[in-house]
């Protein structure tokens, strides 16, 4: 029996993903009074998406002399394990902390794993201020809000 790879799982997590916000955009209007309304490009993406995955599952499953990406095992993994636990966080913490501090929080933990604190420290800041900036000033997007209102 043929073990699967790394990008079969891969696949399978994208197209899980795409499948959900293709599911998701369906409660969007697709047209709107000047052209595509608010469903029309989730709705592609999402679905242009889900038919990619589906095609590198298939290259992926029947990769028939298995060159194909193995899956991570001992620190690799862990190393996978650690972003999607400190995704998971995030997540949970965007609400509460709001952007700036849950951002800065992530980007920092993420980053103290491979330069020095105060490095890590700035370009946490940094990055996260940007980002602030372009999408609460420039886009208009309405970023959460910690309780305090920050």
């Amino acid at each position: 029996m043929k073990r699967w790879n790394a990008g079969a799982w891969a696949g399978i997590g994208v197209s899980l993903f795409s499948l959900t916000f293709l599911l998701l955009s369906l409660d969007f209007s697709y047209t709107g009074p000047a052209g595509p309304g608010p469903g029309f490009l989730p709705l592609w993406i999402s679905g242009i998406m889900f038919i990619l995955s589906i095609f590198y599952i298939w290259e992926s499953v029947k990769d028939k002399d298995g060159t194909g990406e193995p899956m991570p095992r001992g620190a690799a993994l862990k190393s996978v394990l650690f972003v999607l636990v400190i995704l998971v966080l995030y997540l949970i913490l965007m609400p509460i902390l709001g952007f700036i501090a849950a951002s800065a929080l992530f980007l920092f933990t993420l980053f103290v794993r491979h330069y020095k604190w105060h490095i890590s420290i700035g370009a946490a800041v940094l990055v996260t201020l940007v980002l602030f900036w372009l999408f609460g000033s420039v886009l208009h997007v309405d970023l959460p809000e910690s309780t305090f209102g920050w």
